[in-house]
């Protein structure tokens, strides 16, 4: 396959996914929209919206075999907003672990919106203080 320089990041969230789609030439302005065009069989819609999937998959396949999370929460626009996308990355994870954790594998999406990052840096930062306050 190819190597996309950056992290995860850099090829699977709404703003890569939206910025590879202008770069190929599609009219888009979010990461639903080339959704759409890869649904109505647009074959570079298709290329860009596979590889999210896949390099998502790939990540969390590692991140499973290295850590052995209970499970996988996805946030932001791409998992809360394209209708079956949590699905299909839960899919092509369980092809890609060892066929003893198959079972185990669960990869949902946050309940928490689009401010799950947020949140969660706010709940780090007053346990950080907290702890401060303690010492």
């Amino acid at each position: 396959g190819k190597i996309y320089p950056g992290g995860v990041e850099a090829i699977c969230s709404g703003t890569a996914i939206t910025e590879r789609a202008k770069k190929a030439g599609l009219d888009v302005q979010h990461a639903g929209e080339v959704n759409d065009m890869a649904k109505q069989g647009n074959e570079a819609a298709m290329e860009i919206m596979d590889d999210a999937k896949e390099y998502l998959a790939n990540f969390i396949a590692i991140l499973i075999a290295i850590t052995d999370p209970e499970i996988v929460i996805l946030g932001g626009s791409v998992a809360l907003k394209i209708p079956g996308f949590v699905q299909e990355v839960e899919d092509r994870v369980k092809e890609k672990v060892l066929t003893e954790l198959k079972p185990y594998v669960k990869v949902r999406p946050s309940t928490l919106n689009e401010d799950s990052g947020l949140l969660g840096a706010a709940c780090l930062a007053f346990e950080h203080a907290k702890d401060k306050e303690a010492a």
